[in-house]
């Protein structure tokens, strides 16, 4: 390799490890598989979400169980920024959730990303009262990247 080759490998290795996330992310396991139409009911109905898309996969898992996991993706958009919700069932016997909005190396206006997340934790709220999800909001887990997390909302 050229000394000019070598330069430039060097560079884009030291600007790979410097990438930052920003951004939020919530994530759960669930109990069972939500009446998936309630969840596009839900998240349709949250007044500061606008561009509903969904998309459902099945795929095999890979394992030699002839298991098809499942993935249904909800995209929204909240104050004109993307977010992304997906339910998928990864194994016999377990199913994910997770919320996010999260940008690589671009970060979002703080206003935004606590737009984002008040309307994360409503949509969970819902999914437990309209959707009959137990203990969405109890066993949800938060990370906030770039920014600092506000104090959990009083739920009493």
């Amino acid at each position: 390799m050229s000394r000019a080759g070598a330069l430039m490998a060097g560079l884009l290795s030291i600007s790979a490890a410097c990438e930052a996330s920003h951004g939020i992310v919530r994530h759960a396991q669930l109990r069972e598989l939500p009446d998936l139409a309630c969840v596009r009911r839900v998240v349709a109905a949250m007044p500061s979400v606008t561009n509903v898309e969904e998309s459902h996969s099945k795929r095999p898992s890979g394992a030699s169980t002839g298991f098809v996991a499942e993935h249904h993706t909800y995209f929204f958009d909240v104050e004109d920024h993307r977010a992304q919700m997906t339910i998928s069932v990864p194994s016999l016997g377990r199913v994910d959730y997770r919320q996010h909005m999260v940008r690589v190396n671009r970060r979002y206006p703080n206003e935004v990303l606590r737009a984002a997340r008040q309307t994360m934790i409503a949509i969970e709220r819902a999914l437990e009262s309209r959707c009959g999800v137990e203990n969405l909001s109890e066993v949800v887990v938060e990370r906030c990247l770039g920014f600092e997390c506000p104090a959990p909302p009083d739920t009493r």
